[in-house]
């Protein structure tokens, strides 16, 4: 039995985004279809999207929201700086890696975003650990 799979994905230009595309992957190949387009000039680094018209993309100073065509900058705790990781570690909280003092947390789909007190500043990317913690990572070591 063929299983059609969905899949959202990225197509950049260097580090700018050039649009966002919906792929629908079937046996015999597959087929794309541009679904929107971020304002031009910005560092993207990581993105997360629910389905073609629900997403939150991150980068140098910034984090947008992506529902149904619009693009709308969110709320932040503090500047930004570079948002490395976008994790939705459990069904209501996504988690960016990372603000410039800790990492942050979303619990509306990336419109606000709180400080989530674990002290992990500039985290690469991070993760749920067995201990029920979120732990960091850092590609430098």
């Amino acid at each position: 039995m063929v299983q059609n799979r969905f899949r959202v994905g990225l197509y950049m230009s260097g580090m700018f985004l050039a649009g966002f595309f919906s792929c629908l992957s079937v046996a015999q190949g597959q087929t794309w279809t541009q679904i929107g387009n971020l304002p031009s000039g910005y560092d993207l680094r990581c993105a997360y999207f629910w389905d073609t018209q629900h997403g939150v993309v991150g980068g140098v100073n910034y984090i947008y929201t992506y529902n149904s065509g619009v693009w709308t900058q969110a709320t932040y705790p503090e500047p930004p700086g570079i948002i490395k990781s976008l994790r939705l570690l459990d069904p209501t909280h996504l988690y960016a890696a990372s603000g410039q003092t800790d990492v942050w947390v979303s619990i509306d789909s990336g419109v606000t975003w709180a400080l989530t007190g674990t002290g992990l500043a500039n985290a690469d990317d991070i993760y749920l650990g067995a201990d029920g913690k979120i732990h960091g990572m850092n590609i430098g070591g």
